[in-house]
């Protein structure tokens, strides 16, 4: 390891047990205050947007939503490992029950009409539960998620075929493919 990487890994290191020590101070406080952002009177939103838990990719995640899509503050948000993997995967099926339910709810309550699952490269919950096999290459982990995809397309048509569903799937240096089919 060189010196400049050397260096920066101090720095990241420190800026974590950093962010840590705000953490817990703040955690301590009995209320505070957040800045609120775009108050708005409306009570409903089209779009719910399905993605996973990782935290790798927040930024991201917002800046697809509200600088690329142009929906800043005007989706729902439901976070699952794997995002569509969720709704397929048959080792956990009461996650597929779960967010079925609350699509049927956001339906009634945000009135929404189309959903997006988000998927990632490189995501833990599929290497956990397809295997590290069926990511080995690029286009191994690409026919995976492809099938996954088809699977939640499938599911969101048998449930609820009155809503539009788009599946996308982001990689690591934040190019989103569209996945149609």
């Amino acid at each position: 390891m060189n010196i400049i990487n050397k260096i920066l890994q101090f720095i990241t290191i420190k800026q974590h047990q950093h962010n840590h020590k705000i953490f817990d101070e703040a955690i301590k406080l009995a209320q505070f205050q957040v800045k609120v952002h775009k108050p708005t009177n409306r009570r409903y939103t089209e779009t719910l947007l399905v993605s996973c838990v990782d935290f790798r990719f927040r930024n991201e995640v917002e800046e697809l939503m509200s600088n690329f899509l142009h929906l800043e503050g005007d989706y729902d948000e439901i976070a699952l490992p794997g995002a569509s993997l969720s709704i397929v995967e048959k080792k956990y099926p009461e996650w597929s029950i779960a967010l079925g339910e609350v699509i049927e709810l956001l339906k009634g309550l945000h009135h929404i009409k189309r959903v997006i699952f988000l998927d990632h490269r490189d995501c833990g919950a599929y290497k956990i539960m397809k295997g590290k096999k069926a990511l080995a290459t690029r286009e191994l982990e690409t026919k995976t998620h492809r099938s996954v995809f088809k699977g939640a397309r499938k599911f969101m048509k048998e449930h609820f075929p009155e809503l539009k569903v788009y599946t996308l799937l982001m990689g690591m240096d934040g190019l989103v493919e569209n996945f149609k089919d």
